[in-house]
């Protein structure tokens, strides 16, 4: 795995049996109540390999949690699925499609709502699960040879047209109602990866209610979280620069990383101060912020995953009146950078640097 793909929140092994049984899609209308319901979809062995492929990208999705996993609608209706495909597979994939519709109120794009029953070996045991996809149609140009002259050509536009490829899938997502795992459901929204994945905004609020989930705190979230709280923080204090502290959180996620930490330990090092007691007086003033209804990330211990950092918490960034721009990583004090305040007002910025280039 390379140093910027996220991590799986599936075995290796259990991604490699996934397979997929029953398939089927419904068709999506914008702006109409109701899907236009299929009977049955058969795939070709490429297309088979495709949708395999796109399922499995799921597993780098965010993790959520059910909010009622006996009451919420997506859940009980994929339950009902597992508990007895031949019955229910049919009939509750066009409930689904039908409550995609209802809670995306004239915000689905046109295109067809994919329902599908995979299993994954998960300790030795088959165990099945539900993926359900969104693809938008792509529309295509499709030539048109004239009858009498052949050597004239025209276009048709197809606009309801299903391609392989993956930019046309809109939303995906895979679903456990049996608890095989710490989450429930592992979901990524086109338009919404990097820096949003791990967040609240990683999917759309409609999706999210279709879904019935709340985001599942884990090491991902808690390494991706932690930076900008530290920095909310420090902008509560006026002795505290919010970018350094920041920097110092980061600094510790990236020198611990595939190791435990706590709250504790980011409290530790970006409250150090060589006066006792104004080291005391920001501990006890970070340990009270991260107890707000907003942060909760009071008693926390997780494994801290440098790769979950966004990338805009990797760098500060000053800017001036005058539309200067310093970015760089770490501390202003490591960078060797000083901010002056001035009996005029103004403030004077000092880099020591052993030389300077004009990139462009």
């Amino acid at each position: 795995m390379s140093s910027t793909q996220r991590p799986s929140s599936v075995t290796e092994d259990s991604i490699k049996s996934l397979k997929i049984h029953e398939f089927i899609y419904h068709i999506m209308i914008q702006g109409t109540s109701l899907p236009q319901y299929l009977d049955k979809v058969t795939l070709s062995k490429s297309q088979e390999d495709f949708f395999t492929e796109k399922v499995i990208e799921c597993a780098r999705g965010t993790q959520y949690l059910f909010e009622d996993v006996n009451k919420s609608t997506t859940p009980v209706l994929c339950r009902e699925i597992i508990n007895n495909p031949t019955l229910n597979f049919v009939d509750n994939s066009k409930k689904l499609a039908e409550y995609f519709l209802v809670t995306h109120p004239n915000t689905a794009s046109s295109g067809v709502l994919i329902i599908t029953r995979v299993t994954m070996v998960v300790n030795t045991v088959a165990k099945s699960f539900i993926a359900i996809l969104k693809v938008d149609y792509t529309k295509v140009l499709q030539q048109v040879r004239d009858k009498k002259n052949p050597n004239l050509m025209t276009f048709k536009e197809i606009v309801d047209s299903l391609s392989e490829d993956k930019n046309a899938i809109q939303k995906r997502v895979l679903v456990d109602v049996d608890k095989n795992f710490k989450w429930d459901v592992l979901a990524v929204e086109k338009g919404r990866v990097g820096q949003k994945q791990d967040t609240d905004s990683a999917i759309t609020d409609y999706f999210k209610k279709f879904l019935s989930v709340k985001l599942r705190e884990n090491d991902s979230v808690y390494s991706r979280k932690i930076p900008g709280v530290v920095f909310n923080w420090a902008k509560t204090e006026p002795d505290v620069n919010p970018g350094d502290a920041r920097a110092v959180a980061v600094a510790l996620i990236k020198a611990n990383n595939g190791q435990q930490i706590s709250i504790d330990d980011i409290c530790s090092s970006v409250c150090a101060h060589s006066d006792k007691t104004k080291n005391k007086e920001l501990n006890s003033s970070f340990k009270k912020y991260i107890k707000r209804a907003d942060v909760e990330l009071d008693g926390v211990h997780f494994i801290a995953r440098e790769n979950s950092i966004a990338a805009s918490d990797k760098k500060s960034k000053l800017t001036t009146n005058h539309n200067v721009t310093i970015t760089f990583e770490g501390t202003l004090k490591d960078k060797q950078i000083t901010i002056e305040n001035m009996a005029s007002g103004q403030q004077k910025i000092t880099i020591l640097a052993d030389n300077v280039k004009f990139e462009s």
